[in-house]
């Protein structure tokens, strides 16, 4: 399965998205902010299979979320900067944008649609345009709000783990 992760780390400058970078986005219906782990990996896999994703599931997205938060933690850290900067970053599969937005809680929108117009609405934004982000999903592919809301511990629980263990 091939997919496109829309995140480069540039050594002297901000993280940018871009595409073609291979390896290291009001809640849903049903979703509720007191979710265990597990109930978290299910809403994410029928928002996932709904918008057409029919390989990609949620432990290869929270893998993919969870090698990118690390990634951005540790290199703030090792610059001197803080760890807890909002940030996002995206993943394009199966014609399906998963973005990531990772502030006080984590916040994923899954969007249908191609891999252009992605790249023609995200190719010039930072990682740290949180807001600017958001209104691009709202505006371009109406999308105002998130699918799926994860709060603290849960959301530090879920991009640490690496099973599908509740960890309560």
């Amino acid at each position: 399965m091939s997919r496109t992760i829309g995140l480069e780390s540039t050594r002297d400058g901000p993280w940018c998205l871009h595409f073609n970078v291979l390896g290291p986005a009001p809640l849903g219906p049903g979703v509720s902010h007191s979710m265990t782990l597990h109930q978290a990996n299910d809403a994410l896999d029928r928002v996932l299979r709904e918008a057409g994703c029919l390989q990609y599931s949620s432990q290869e997205a929270r893998s993919d979320a969870s090698e990118v938060w690390r990634d951005v933690r540790q290199d703030a850290l090792d610059h001197g900067e803080a760890a807890d900067r909002a940030f996002f970053t995206f993943v394009v599969v199966e014609n399906v944008g998963i973005f990531t937005f990772f502030e006080r809680s984590v916040g994923i929108f899954v969007v249908p649609g191609q891999e252009a117009n992605f790249r023609s609405h995200f190719d010039r934004l930072a990682m740290i345009e949180v807001e600017r982000a958001k209104r691009v999903l709202a505006q371009h592919f109406r999308k105002p709000a998130p699918d799926l809301i994860i709060d603290p511990p849960l959301s530090n629980a879920w991009l640490d783990s690496s099973t599908n263990v509740d960890p309560s």
